[in-house]
């Protein structure tokens, strides 16, 4: 039986009652669907079999416990018509979660997300994997469109902060779904949104490289302020004890209210093979002048990082409710197209390129800490290790 690793970032809003079920059933629900045998070698026979068969568990959980929650909230006003117009005026079915959710087993990490926060890999050399899609409407284009072709209005707030704003009107902030005024198209929870606002996450997959790597998983309270690229480097020159905090001291430096202005939780998972104790001794051998003299005389380029599989899992719901269709397989692709920076600031030793990138702007609120460092040993019998600061 292969040992699973789960680590999450959930980022309630409109109350705590969706995260706090996110938190008391994610991983038992995940645990049921899980496959319980160790992934096949990569591009073997069953490799992608075993991969859709995890990226169905964990959309199939998402979509689960979206329906778990509404069904909580009716249960507790009642099931008849009357009392379900009502609970749409209750703060529970006002309440939702963003979240994005790491899972390792074996050479495989898969990050699933809906919302906006969002999970950077870093391999140590010049790239970065960008694991999440973010589903922030103002930048989502894809999003938007999804939106409007189902017959929802995406518009700013009006100037009097408490509806869409009109045609002609120049609108307050960023783009939103009304009615509600939801700033993100997915979420577990916000039924007073309607079902287009939907709990079916983007999932992708990676190789963990054999020299290691380092995940960040942070709330939107950090990307708001700074570029994974920008996280990434800062991270490098601290160990993972000390990564959440010095994120948070860097976000406060970029934020212009001087401060954190909203709840932020960072997480880091190291992710690492037995012979070495942090990702920071990883880095410092990876681009030592020892290492890229060895590299120069071998004539060999820093190995990029292959996303194995981009998967929508809208896709799956559209499925399930139109035609209760299989499950479909999901997109590999060569990353040499996507290869982009998303900062142009300088790197002290070497370029850094992201990897699966969304473009969006670098722009600023603000956080109040929340952090969560671990470490992985890769070998199958390892345990993970796990601390709170």
């Amino acid at each position: 039986m292969c040992k699973w690793a789960l680590y999450c970032v959930c980022d309630g809003h409109g109350g705590r009652s969706a995260a706090k079920f996110m938190e008391d059933n994610l991983a038992k629900e995940m645990a049921k669907r899980l496959p319980d045998q160790c992934p096949p070698p990569l591009f073997t026979e069953g490799w992608q079999a075993w991969g859709s068969k995890v990226r169905e568990a964990v959309v199939d959980t998402f979509l689960q416990l979206d329906k778990e929650f509404e069904a909580q909230g009716s249960a507790q006003q009642g099931s008849s018509t009357a009392a379900r117009l009502q609970l749409l005026k209750q703060k529970s079915t006002k309440s939702g979660c963003t979240a994005s959710v790491a899972l390792v087993c074996g050479h495989l990490l898969t990050v699933a997300n809906i919302g906006d926060s969002e999970a950077f890999l870093d391999t140590g050399r010049k790239y970065i994997v960008e694991m999440t899609k973010s589903h922030k409407i103002d930048i989502n284009i894809g999003e938007q469109e999804r939106l409007r072709a189902a017959g929802r209005q995406v518009t700013q707030l009006g100037v009097d902060l408490f509806r869409p704003a009109e045609e002609g009107e120049k609108g307050v902030g960023p783009l939103r779904v009304w009615p509600s005024g939801l700033a993100v198209s997915r979420s577990v929870g916000d039924f007073d949104c309607g079902s287009e606002v939907t709990a079916a996450p983007h999932v992708r997959q990676v190789e963990i490289p054999l020299a290691g790597a380092r995940l960040i998983l942070a709330s939107d309270g950090v990307w708001d302020h700074i570029t994974g690229k920008q996280a990434c480097k800062t991270a490098r020159k601290s160990r993972i004890h000390e990564v959440p905090e010095v994120l948070i001291r860097l976000v406060e430096t970029k934020s212009n209210h001087g401060g954190l202005t909203d709840d932020t939780s960072v997480l880091v998972v190291d992710m690492l093979p037995n012979s070495r104790v942090d990702f920071k001794d990883v880095t410092k051998k990876l681009r030592s002048p020892l290492h890229a003299f060895k590299r120069f005389v071998q004539l060999k380029e820093a190995v990029r990082p292959e996303l194995l599989a981009d998967y929508d899992g809208v896709e799956k719901k559209e499925q399930v409710e139109a035609a209760k269709v299989a499950y479909g397989k999901a997109t590999t692709f060569d990353l040499d197209a996507r290869q982009r920076s998303i900062s142009e600031e300088e790197d002290d030793s070497q370029d850094l390129f992201v990897l699966g990138s969304n473009h969006k702007p670098d722009t600023p609120p603000g956080l109040t800490p929340g952090s969560n460092v671990s470490k992985i040993i890769l070998n199958p019998d390892a345990l993970a290790q796990s601390k709170s600061l």
